[in-house]
């Protein structure tokens, strides 16, 4: 699953979004990456959340741009790099 810049744009409006490269672990204990977009006025809220397991909904905090199990693949990698200018030293990013 992935979606455009476009589309996150008409989603969050003139909002500043963080966009964050998160790796997730399921309850059977399989890992995965997912990319989200969070509005900043949120992240603060959104960080303190995660980190504290309170999160279990990623949809109910933002915008899932790409998931998948694992790390995410090369093609991935250069989808979020060149469509949202994601830079993978940085695992949060503001657009």
């Amino acid at each position: 699953m992935s979606i455009s810049k476009k589309i996150l744009e008409e989603r969050f409006g003139a909002d500043t979004a963080v966009i964050l490269l998160l790796r997730v672990e399921d309850q059977h204990h399989n890992r995965g990456f997912v990319y989200m977009a969070v509005r900043s006025s949120q992240f603060k809220a959104f960080q303190a959340a995660y980190r504290t397991g309170k999160v279990t909904n990623l949809e109910k905090w933002g915008t899932v741009i790409a998931a998948g199990d694992g790390e995410p693949n090369e093609a991935v990698r250069e989808y979020m790099e060149e469509e949202f200018g994601f830079n993978h030293d940085d695992p949060v990013n503001v657009i």
